[in-house]
């Protein structure tokens, strides 16, 4: 018997991929009807059609045939398949070689579309292609269902469309992981649209007894495009953790119903997943081919610095899971140099003429070392580093500012010389600083036809104008009020005209685009340009700068309105004026309204009255004379004539009517409205269990339909200069990001979601209860069932809460890390009392309610979440007056008014300590002050009155409080001479430091399974899971120079160890303030603001001062101070008694940071206990060496407790008496 026509398909592709003619011969020669089938022959000339001088030679009898290949062109092809075989048998061959054509391939293929043969067209959409895009085959790949047909007599059309690649991608895909979702397809063509339904019933009845997550898509066609007979299948595939896929098929025979299809079709996709893998058995062979087709340098090493993220963790090349953790740098790149929110002067005028410049952002560059240092001094390793768009293209569109690129380029080269690893962060808030927030450039607000001139007057806030132009007070600006801008007309316009212009605004013509292609590709573009610049000058790129989030904290705009005359559903925040969306559409037409006013309490928004804002016939809408006949004279765009200025987008598009005030379709926003091509295929590619239009209205889906296909276009621009690039996925708060393709992943993602404790953050005061927020909004609770009351229950709240973002990320994305993109805590709470705002200044410098509710956030990182993060924020440029600058946000966790009066402090306090002759031994780091500098000290006069301290918003109102001066106070030369072994700059200007700078483990052989951390006892507990796998790949030279030589294993566990808290004496940390009115707020035993003492330590720190006050050394602790005086005063006794002091007490005064920072092995004041192995001591970081398991899996865990956490404790090196640094 011959079998010649085995693999005929394989031999004939393989013969075409290679150039070399092949002889087939004995192709059923003793068969009835021997030779060449109709649809093998069919095939060869398919394949003759896409090639250019492919030769094929058929014997007379059809049993042999000789092809001699040419060269696959691509082009516009269109076949018909003959009834005898589907669409699958001709369409899989030119899966194999249509990447390799001259020209990409767009193939119509007419037939049967379905049948119990080959790959039906639908597993070909669902499995194959995403299997040919992880070789890089992705641009353009797409399969169109036009018509479908069932046997026997067909009628189905598809449209095949395939990009040329010149290389493929390597694959290294080892990992089958675990199934976390099934999705399928239920066709049926001229049945009753029941079968679907009963197809779908019926494998769930099976599949959810293993699985939750199903969704399967009926699919029901009827007239022309259902074929010419009747049928209906089930089409199932399941995706994995590491996104295998695996997939099935059942197609309808004569006698057997919906139910059995169903059941024979989940039977076999479970047989299918019982045999494991990372490819499924009917994709093997394409796969096999792919990975022999590509490149050879599958096995060549990444660069040391290279990190992979895989298996839920960042990896290192060494095999070490990463933990990445810093702060986002800066809210102060919100706004050009030297601008704040609520600066109005020459604030309309910079945006309007695009003049302005951001060099100089996030610091001045005489500054980064120091910052930069004191970062990593914290124990930090990554910067999530903000650049606005505004930034990059403020002088008008495509006019980008190279300086500024310069100067972004010099400090992310910074960066990578203290070690940071670097995410940028296009960020915005209410689109643009012009309608209240931050991100986009003025310009791009008058493409949307608005006037941002008139905002405040027709209801929008902005800071700088607040509450009128007229009689701007920027002070009396609500705390918490700035994000209900997104819910004003502005933001809600630009948004919705951003995401889906071309689909709810057609009119909006701009340059030949639409206004959502134009924002677009603009803002793409600009960003773009921006990696184009890193990428040139070297050495960046995935070394220091590893990846890059689109947007930040994106917004639906008017998208998924139920409504426009209520609460939009994604309306988290009501706060102030709260208008509805029509409300804003008639305010922006010039119209007065009576708005809600609503104010937060802690049980949530309560409306206490209404608001008649009255903007006099004043248009929020771009005046036509600014656009003479449709150009406009200050950016250079062509606005079509179909598009009108001065009168509202939405009226223009028949939402509502300006003359009656009437709406016209109020759900315009609920239904969407993606376009679909001819033959109904759905335009985007991410419904790819839809192959089209159910003809039936469905609700947006602003995820896939809006924000993942923009993302799409994102990372192609970004992947053009930066093709390792890590992309962060930050979809918009609370919500869970969509189901994406591995395709568009590429192994190269991060999950980025950001959590805030709302609470604190609406009230400014850190509260005894609080909510599960995060399930509320996602309705998986009840409010009621949220509330959680007493610290301990509030930490576990939030952990459990955090926990549902690794869930998002395994269920929509797959096995990849998850870095908490935003988190942080207000520091302005209880009515500033840390700026000396209340209680006569008696709280001036406690953050002890601060650090309690940022530890509790950065606790919820903890346990066994074991994130990644970076706090919001550090500000340079932050002041008790403004904040951070941005609509008086306050959460900077460093102040340059802490740090100025602290060392304010130090000066009054070396003074003291001369005038009082205790204080022989002054040192600077290890080096002593003259002789000669401290007699002078001691002989000098002190007047009657404080000389005023640069960097704080002082008054002269309470000048009566008779204080020590220290006018003409001589300084000793070591005072500014920057010292290496001095470390005092790590606590000058620190907020809730103990809450922010927590021991964790950096690098760990292994996986972090839980970190426990009690800033109250300075108790650190780390529990990590090693199996056989985990064993270090071969240390580097310098990793053997870094971590030592001769042992078994020469890479460790780093686990940082910040010495803020576990240093030895001399501590870096000043007593305490006592404070007699504790807050009842405060829960009972929180201890004071050094987390180095118990919950006694408030009583310890009191008798210091009594002590010290006995021995004649003055008690400053209890100092009345004025409120304008805002300053931070840490009080503290620096000697415990006269004989200390003389014995030898030193006053540290050095805060000048020394760069770089050398920290001895001996400086951590701890016990530590770890179960297997050894530890050695290097600066902050401490080395764990222990032995991988041969075989198994194995918990080993580790133990630091700080010896003494009192004050005054001896030196660990006994080299005498410890110092107090002031």
């Amino acid at each position: 018997m011959g079998i010649g026509h085995e693999d005929l398909r394989n031999r004939v592709v393989l013969s075409v991929l290679s150039g070399k003619p092949v002889r087939i011969d004995k192709i059923r020669p003793d068969d009835k009807e021997p030779g060449l089938r109709d649809y093998e022959a069919s095939l060869l000339r398919l394949v003759e059609r896409v090639s250019n001088g492919t030769v094929i030679e058929i014997s007379y009898t059809g049993t042999s045939f000789l092809l001699k290949p040419g060269i696959i062109k691509g082009g516009s092809v269109t076949h018909d398949c003959p009834l005898s075989r589907s669409i699958g048998y001709f369409l899989e061959p030119l899966l194999m070689l249509a990447p390799f054509a001259k020209n990409p391939l767009q193939l119509t293929l007419k037939g049967i579309t379905t049948d119990d043969k080959d790959l039906s067209v639908d597993l070909i959409r669902t499995v194959t292609l995403p299997h040919l895009q992880l070789f890089g085959i992705s641009e353009g790949l797409e399969l169109k269902i036009r018509k479908r047909g069932a046997a026997p007599l067909g009628g189905g059309e598809v449209q095949f469309l395939c990009p040329v690649v010149r290389q493929l991608k390597i694959l290294n895909f080892v990992e089958p992981g675990k199934i976390k979702r099934i999705r399928g397809i239920a066709h049926a063509v001229r049945v009753s649209p029941q079968f679907s339904h009963r197809m779908v019933e019926a494998a769930r009845s099976v599949l959810n007894r293993y699985i939750p997550d199903i969704y399967i898509h009926t699919d029901v066609y009827k007239g022309e495009d259902s074929g010419k007979s009747p049928g209906f299948a089930l089409t199932l595939l399941s995706e994995s953790t590491t996104s295998a896929i695996y997939c099935s098929e059942t197609v309808s025979s004569p006698g057997v119903t919906p139910e059995d299809v169903a059941l024979m079709a989940s039977r076999s996709l479970l047989d299918e997943i019982r045999a494991r893998g990372c490819v499924d058995q009917k994709h093997q062979c394409l796969i096999m081919l792919l990975m022999v087709l590509g490149s050879e340098d599958v096995g060549l090493p990444v660069p040391p610095y290279y990190l992979h993220t895989t298996s839920n963790n960042f990896v290192d090349t060494s095999g070490r899971t990463v933990l990445l953790r810093g702060v986002n740098l800066s809210g102060d790149s919100k706004f050009p140099a030297g601008n704040h929110s609520a600066q109005l002067e020459g604030f309309w005028e910079g945006g309007e003429k695009g003049d302005v410049s951001f060099v100089g952002r996030p610091f001045p560059l005489a500054e980064a070392d120091i910052h930069l240092e004191r970062l990593k001094g914290w124990g930090m390793n990554l910067i999530r580093y903000v650049v606005c768009w505004e930034a990059l293209e403020h002088a008008g569109p495509k006019m980008y500012d190279e300086a500024f690129i310069d100067y972004t380029i010099i400090v992310l080269r910074k960066c990578k010389e203290h070690g940071f690893r670097v995410f940028i962060d296009p960020h915005q808030d209410v689109w643009s600083r012009f309608s209240g927030g931050s991100g986009a450039p003025l310009w791009t607000l008058h493409a949307c036809g608005l006037e941002p001139r008139n905002f405040t007057h027709t209801g929008s806030l902005i800071h700088c104008e607040y509450p009128s132009p007229e009689h701007p007070d920027p002070k009396s600006f609500g705390v918490m009020t700035w994000p209900t801008s997104y819910f004003r007309l502005p933001a809600l316009t630009v948004f919705t005209l951003f995401w889906a212009g071309r689909d709810y605004a057609p009119k909006c013509i701009i340059d030949g685009v639409n206004i959502q292609d134009y924002l677009q590709s603009h803002m793409a573009e600009a960003y773009g340009h921006l990696t184009d610049r890193i990428r040139d000058a070297g050495d960046l790129l995935d070394e220091c700068v590893i990846g890059w989030e689109n947007i930040n904290e994106p917004n639906e705009g008017l998208l998924g309105a139920d409504c426009l005359t209520g609460t939009l559903s994604h309306q988290t925040l009501k706060k102030d004026l709260s208008p509805t969306p029509i409300q804003c559409f008639k305010l922006g037409m010039g119209k007065s309204q009576a708005l809600d006013f609503y104010v937060f309490t802690k049980v949530g928004p309560i409306k206490n009255k209404t608001v008649t804002i009255e903007p006099k016939g004043i248009k929020a809408w771009l005046d036509p004379s600014q656009e003479p006949n449709g150009v406009s004279t200050r950016w250079g765009w062509q606005r079509d004539s179909a598009w009108k200025l001065g009168e509202c987008v939405w009226a223009q598009h028949d939402v509502w009517d300006p003359a009656t005030g009437n709406i016209l379709e109020t759900d315009y926003f609920k239904w969407s409205r993606s376009k679909t091509t001819d033959g109904g295929s759905v335009k985007s590619q991410d419904s790819q269990f839809s192959s089209r239009s159910s003809g039936k209205k469905q609700k947006v889906d602003f995820l896939t339909e809006y924000w993942l296909p923009y993302w799409r276009k994102w990372a192609k621009r970004i992947r053009q200069s930066h093709p390792e690039a890590i992309h962060f996925i930050q979809p918009p708060l609370f919500s869970p990001p969509p189901p994406m393709l591995e395709a568009d992943l590429k192994g190269r993602v991060a999950y980025s979601p950001h959590f805030y404790d709302g609470l604190t953050m609406m009230t400014r005061h850190w509260n005894w209860f609080n909510s599960n927020t995060v399930n509320v909004l996602r309705k998986r609770i009840h409010v009621v069932q949220s509330f959680k009351a007493g610290e301990e229950n509030i930490r576990k709240n939030f952990q459990q809460q955090l926990a549902l973002f690794r869930e998002d990320a395994q269920n929509n994305l797959g096995a990849y890390p998850v870095v908490l993109g935003e988190t942080g805590t207000p520091f302005d709470v209880d009515e500033k009392r840390s700026y000396g705002m209340t209680h006569g200044g008696l709280h001036i410098g406690n953050h002890i309610p601060q650090q309690t509710a940022l530890d509790a956030s950065l606790n919820a990182t903890d346990g066994t979440n074991v994130y990644s993060y970076a706090i919001w924020g550090y500000n340079p440029a932050h002041t008790w007056e403004w904040g951070d600058g941005f609509n008086l946000e306050d959460l900077s966790i460093w102040s340059i008014d802490d740090h100025t009066y602290r060392r304010h402090v130090k000066f009054e306090k070396l003074a003291k300590a001369a005038r009082e002759g205790i204080l022989p031994s002054v040192m600077v780091g290890q080096q002593e002050v003259t002789s000669e500098e401290v007699q002078e000290l001691q002989s000098h006069h002190f007047g009657a009155h404080r000389t005023r301290t640069g960097g704080m918003n002082c008054n002269d109102d309470d000048s009566s409080t008779q204080e020590e001066s220290l006018d003409g106070l001589p300084v000793p030369k070591a005072l500014v001479q920057p010292l290496s072994t001095s470390w005092e700059f790590l606590v000058d200007g620190a907020r809730a430091i103990y809450a922010f700078c927590r021991p964790y483990p950096v690098k760990t052989v292994g996986r972090p399974q839980s970190i426990m951390y009690d800033i109250h006892r300075a108790r650190f507990v780390l529990l990590i899971t090693v199996d056989s796998t985990d064993e270090p790949a071969r240390a580097s030279e310098e990793q053997r120079q870094n971590h030592g030589h001769g042992r078994k294993h020469q890479v460790p566990t780093e686990i940082y160890i910040p010495l803020t808290t576990f240093s030895s004496p001399p501590t870096l940390v000043p007593v305490p303030t006592e404070e007699d009115d504790q807050s009842a707020s405060d829960p009972p035993g929180t201890a004071a603001d050094c987390p180095h003492t118990p919950t006694e330590s408030k009583h310890k720190a009191k008798k210091m001062v009594d002590d010290a006050s006995k021995n004649g050394i003055p008690d400053d602790s209890k100092r009345t101070h004025s409120v304008q005086e805002a300053v931070s005063r840490l009080h503290l006794a620096f000697a415990a008694n006269r004989a200390n002091a003389v014995a030898g007490q030193s006053l540290h005064l050095i805060s000048d940071a020394p760069i770089p920072l050398q920290i001895p092995d001996d400086v951590l004041d701890v016990q530590i206990d770890v179960d297997v192995g050894r530890i050695e001591f290097k600066g902050q970081m401490v080395l764990w060496y222990y032995d991988v398991p041969e075989t198994g899996r194995r918990t080993y865990k580790m133990t630091v407790q700080k010896i003494n956490p009192h004050l005054g404790a001896k030196e660990r090196s006994g080299s005498g008496h410890g110092c107090v640094v002031m």
